[in-house]
């Protein structure tokens, strides 16, 4: 639709821009405000990220959106939701999220999270988590922050659990 500047595409659609590649069953781009809406079997691949979707939704400026019964696999983690939303560059949050560092093994262990709120280079702030080795549930923790680098760092820190007397 020209006179609207919105494009409907359907049947193994793509939307290809410099870096970046949306493709779906259904997209629907709206140019006047820059937005991309994609529905069933949506793959988004860029230079660091691959997004695998049920729905997607994305601004085209900003880099903010959404990813609905998605995965997002970055080179060093593989994040899983419900909902999983995009607050910026290298910034993601969901709830009843599933992370893990292992982008090719998902079902060999992950962390499990009520709450998520990840940033890469930063950490990964969690609540309400839950430790997983294959299917078996191993441990519970009430939050959890994990450091999410690029860079391998060195050193393991333990948790110290204590009583009070209050």
């Amino acid at each position: 639709d020209r006179k609207k500047n919105i494009v409907e595409l359907d049947g193994n659609a793509t939307v290809t821009q410099t870096g970046e590649t949306v493709t779906a069953e259904h997209i629907h781009l709206d140019l006047n405000d820059r937005t991309v809406e994609a529905r069933g079997n949506c793959y988004y691949a860029a230079r660091e990220v691959i997004v695998q979707a049920d729905e997607l939704y994305f601004n085209l400026d900003t880099r903010t959106g959404s990813v609905v019964r998605g995965r997002v696999l970055h080179e060093n983690f593989s994040l899983l939701g419900e909902r999983i939303n995009k607050l910026g560059d290298g910034r993601f949050q969901t709830h009843r999220g599933q992370y893990s560092t292992c982008r090719d093994c998902p079902n060999s262990w992950s962390i499990l999270g009520e709450d998520v709120d990840l940033e890469i280079e930063g950490y990964a702030f969690m609540s309400d988590v839950s430790f997983k080795v294959k299917d078996a549930p191993l441990f519970w923790m009430p939050y959890m922050i994990v450091p999410v680098k690029t860079k391998r760092q060195t050193g393991l820190l333990f948790p110290h659990f204590g009583f009070s007397g209050v």
